[in-house]
């Protein structure tokens, strides 16, 4: 990706978030931004500022900051950002910071300056569930999933882990082409040695490959009364179905990965899913 920046002519500042998670970063939004901030300043051109930092007004601080940055480079700036999903385990951390992005997006049909800046924010999508769509930088822009494998793919990813191509069929029947799901059950089989008949046994249990995934859907589900109800009608449904008047906890369902939607019709997205929900959330 940052290559493909270069190649374009932009200027790209890459962050994974996960070095961003340390106790004093985390305490408050005031240091979490200020960590944010000096690691981007790090990665730019030595930029004069005579701004003061405003411990009160973090975002409002980081913000001028950036477009300081932004007017003393003649390039377009791409941000990078990775693993942003880490920072949906702190909510007021993340409402406040992705409220700050989204400004930052919006700010570009009001300013030349923001027009210079570009963001590629790459996040697990089950994390949906744990922020307002409404007031996120995920639902601007332009969303690139990572679409669902096909049998052929798994395939080969069966034939690169060195696994017979028997285990594709019986995977898929579980999972589907889920492309997290499909490619932690082929690591399991190869590194744990684990067999396909025994994966398939428990992984819509708590003693599963899958179950750290699963528990944390679950606590979203449990902290989202809209979102468990919707989706334990589609799960009870038996059949994919049709929820008009319930569009918005559709759609964070289908942000999360948890359903796919054909036309107006809902259903859940794997077996592994339906299984393992069903008998805890309805």
């Amino acid at each position: 990706m940052q290559d493909k920046a270069n190649q374009n002519n932009y200027f790209p500042v890459y962050l994974r978030f996960d070095t961003l998670i340390e106790p004093d970063n985390i305490n408050n939004i005031n240091n979490f931004l200020k960590a944010f901030n000096k690691n981007i300043k790090s990665q730019l051109p030595d930029v004069e500022s005579e701004l003061t930092w405003d411990d009160n007004n973090a975002k409002i601080s980081c913000t001028q900051e950036f477009k300081t940055f932004l007017s003393h480079i003649k390039k377009n700036v791409v941000l990078l950002l990775d693993e942003v999903n880490e920072v949906f385990n702190y909510p007021e951390i993340s409402k406040n910071f992705f409220a700050m992005l989204r400004s930052w997006y919006e700010e570009s049909n009001n300013s030349e300056i923001w027009e210079n800046l570009r963001m590629v924010i790459a996040y697990s999508t089950e994390y949906h569930g744990k922020l307002d769509i409404y007031q996120s930088p995920f639902n601007v822009g332009l969303p690139i999933e990572l679409k669902e494998f096909t049998p052929e793919q798994v395939t080969q990813l069966a034939y690169l882990h060195q696994l017979e191509a028997e285990i594709v069929t019986p995977l898929m029947s579980i999972v589907g082409g889920h492309p997290y799901l499909v490619r932690l059950g082929l690591y399991k089989m190869v590194q744990d040695e684990l067999k396909i008949k025994d994966l398939l046994k428990d992984a819509p249990t708590e003693s599963g490959i899958y179950q750290d995934h699963l528990s944390m859907l679950l606590e979203i589900m449990e902290n989202n009364p809209k979102i468990k109800a919707v989706f334990c009608e589609i799960l009870k449904a038996n059949s994919p179905v049709r929820l008009p008047n319930k569009n918005r906890e559709v759609r964070q369902l289908e942000a999360m990965g948890l359903i796919k939607i054909k036309g107006d019709l809902a259903e859940p997205r794997c077996q592994l899913y339906q299984q393992y929900f069903q008998d805890r959330l309805c």
